[in-house]
């Protein structure tokens, strides 16, 4: 070893003074103004669909590799092809429905929630069943006016008059590329506010089981609550986002219960004190894109159910808290490129961003639900490093 010690020795004698120098590089005004002009251009770029879409499809992929989480509170009674065209004839009529909501009864499920259908005439003949566990999904008609979406109602059980029953629209918000990625729980139809189907049954639930499951349904009541003292709820109030959302059911196939009708149903079984879909399976109409794969529209009614009951994950990360992560990323680069050469400096960044692009996505799609939005940032920063290096 030479008299003059060890390398790091030496790095830390000549950089003893560097901190002092840090600060002066910090506070220039071309790097504050690269900052705060990098900071305020990722917010706004981030929101339109064209920069957008790529973090939130990254987002995706990484979690499709997340295990479904076995559904708690909600089950599927599929009507398959085979029930479709054996017990229906190929036409849903109020008869055979009606067969089918009273088998599902008799195993007493906490609700019967019914997403099929019943705008056409023929359904007025389904038993009243006014005030009852049953809750039906009701389709609406969609327009355009002066760049506004409105709404209006169609028949339910085969009326418009919908009063004695419980209702809530099947409506499914998609994004640009036809992925359903948030599920809405109240609409505006005139002035007036409807809720969504999912949200009506979750209410429903909570209303008669609030006491038993309190866990589950506390977050439901505070938010109904919400929504009755404020004129208008906030948007997270008003949706849930599909990620940390995916939920893996237990499907229960229509055809199987009714050839035993004659049997006695227990109250033991999977379906007791549960939130029981009945929906269908055998329409290609019916199947709608998600971010973990094409679902039926029960399957996505009931996702929507679980995801309120049984909720598996985090909202994105705050405008705060990602503010003050882009400026310690800015600050590291820039204590980067001063301790080092401009050549090692690159690397080390480089290295930096490889860094957050795959292991810091990977952790925030899996814990956070964050995008990570902040990659264009930082090559802004670097940008800027270089060109001050350079002059």
């Amino acid at each position: 070893m030479s008299s003059k010690g060890p390398w790091w020795a030496h790095f830390l004698r000549q950089r003893r003074q560097s901190w002092k120098d840090i600060a002066k590089e910090v506070f220039r005004p071309c790097f504050l103004l690269t900052l705060v002009v990098l900071i305020v251009l990722s917010m706004l770029l981030s929101h339109i669909w064209a920069f957008e879409y790529a973090g939130v499809h990254s987002l995706e992929i990484l979690q499709a590799a997340i295990p479904a989480v076995t559904a708690k509170y909600a089950r599927i009674v599929s009507i398959t092809p085979e029930d479709y065209r054996e017990v229906f004839g190929e036409l849903i009529d109020a008869a055979h429905l009606d067969l089918a909501i009273d088998r599902i009864l008799e195993f007493d499920p906490a609700l019967v929630v019914v997403d099929l259908d019943t705008s056409a005439r023929r359904f007025r003949q389904l038993k009243q069943r006014e005030k009852s566990k049953v809750i039906w999904a009701r389709d609406a008609d969609e327009e355009i006016k002066g760049h506004k979406l409105e709404l209006s109602l169609r028949p339910v059980r085969g009326n418009m008059d919908s009063s004695g029953i419980y209702w809530g629209l099947a409506l499914y918000p998609r994004s640009l590329d036809w992925t359903i990625r948030t599920y809405r729980r109240t609409y505006t139809v005139g002035t007036a506010s409807k809720p969504a189907l999912h949200w009506e049954a979750a209410i429903r639930f909570c209303d008669a089981n609030g006491t038993r499951f309190m866990s589950a349904c506390a977050n439901v009541e505070a938010i109904a609550r919400k929504e009755k003292d404020q004129a208008e709820p906030s948007g997270d109030e008003l949706t849930v986002p599909i990620l940390h959302a995916r939920y893996a059911f237990e499907h229960w196939r229509l055809g199987d219960i009714l050839t035993k009708t004659n049997a006695k149903a227990s109250s033991n079984s999977d379906l007791a004190r549960k939130i029981v879909l009945l929906g269908g399976s055998y329409s290609p109409q019916d199947r709608h894109q998600t971010p973990f794969a094409v679902l039926d529209g029960v399957e996505v009614v009931a996702s929507a159910v679980e995801a309120e009951l049984n909720p598996q994950g985090q909202r994105e990360m705050g405008l705060g808290a990602e503010i003050v992560l882009k400026v310690f990323l800015a600050l590291l680069i820039a204590v980067t490129h001063h301790f080092l050469r401009p050549s090692y400096a690159l690397l080390a960044t480089m290295g930096l961003l490889t860094f957050l692009i795959f292991f810091g996505s990977l952790v925030a799609a899996f814990f956070a639900a964050y995008r990570a939005d902040f990659v264009p940032f930082l090559v802004g920063i670097l940008i800027e490093q270089l060109y001050s290096s350079a002059v």
